[in-house]
């Protein structure tokens, strides 16, 4: 039977590789930041992420990650993790501007997908208005 091959990781030396002196304190001041966090940008976006961290230093930020880490279900399901994450609707415009880009002959995967939704998109306005009329 071949022997499996083991990897070794280097993990990389700098400032925080020793424990913080204030490590726990640092810990308690993430936790509500790591709660605005999440609250924010299922309500805003990932530009909430910004809003939040930009004036963390790195001792900081390695605290928030671990506080967000510690506040996962690690026994759930990443699809579970992220169910609240929905894909916006795309807009009547973004829909025909995919359109217009098949129709010049664009063929990459995210034209096409444009191309796919708008032609589903179009179906449906048409019945509706067929319904409408009737």
């Amino acid at each position: 039977m071949p022997r499996k091959k083991t990897r070794r990781v280097d993990l990389p030396e700098g400032p925080t590789s020793s424990p913080h002196p204030d490590g726990e304190q640092l810990l308690q001041d993430a936790i509500p930041r790591a709660l605005t966090l999440a609250g924010s940008i299922r309500d805003e976006g990932h530009e909430a992420v910004a809003a939040v961290t930009a004036d963390l230093t790195r001792d900081e930020l390695v605290a928030l990650a671990v506080a967000l880490a510690a506040m996962v279900d690690v026994d759930a399901p990443a699809s579970d993790l992220l169910a609240w994450v929905d894909e916006p609707e795309p807009t009547p415009a973004q829909l025909r501007a995919w359109h217009a880009a098949w129709k010049r002959g664009e063929q990459d995967d995210v034209t096409r997908e444009g191309e796919r939704l708008y032609q589903a998109w179009r179906h449906r306005e048409q019945r509706a208005r067929f319904v409408a009329a009737s």
